[in-house]
């Protein structure tokens, strides 16, 4: 889960040495609103522009937003939000494909190509696991 109320500046990924624009304050207002963030996630299908949307932002300014508070973008924060709901998923005995429903993937075979590039094990590994391991704990 991100930390809205770090004041730590983003770490940029490229090389680039800058922080990120500060959000305007316009943005600020909306977006520093939104009380709670992995519900509206989930509502916005874990998808970056139904959640601009939502906010009523557009997708630049929402990416401004999260790079200022988190260091991530949001498509980044989404997918980590959405693997630590699959592994809590898995870990409570749900299948993989239930589990792909539940967290929008359009495919079960997305939902476990995703799963084993964030946890380096495919999501079946982590259901014959019990307790699963505690690389696959919630933090």
């Amino acid at each position: 889960m991100p930390n809205f109320d770090s004041n730590s500046p983003a770490t940029p990924s490229r090389g680039v040495t800058s922080r990120p624009p500060a959000p305007t304050p316009r943005m600020h207002n909306r977006l520093a609103q939104v009380a709670n963030w992995p519900e509206l996630a989930r509502t916005a299908d874990y998808r970056t522009n139904n959640l601009a949307r939502m906010c009523g932002v557009s997708t630049r300014e929402l990416e401004r937003f999260f790079l200022f508070k988190t260091g991530k973008c949001p498509h980044r924060w989404l997918n980590d939000l959405r693997q630590m709901e699959a592994i809590a998923l898995i870990a409570a005995g749900k299948s993989v494909k239930e589990t792909a429903i539940e967290l929008h993937y359009k495919h079960p075979a997305h939902f476990s190509r995703d799963f084993k590039r964030f946890h380096g094990l495919p999501p079946t590994s982590a259901q014959s696991a019990k307790p699963p391991p505690a690389r696959f704990r919630l933090r």
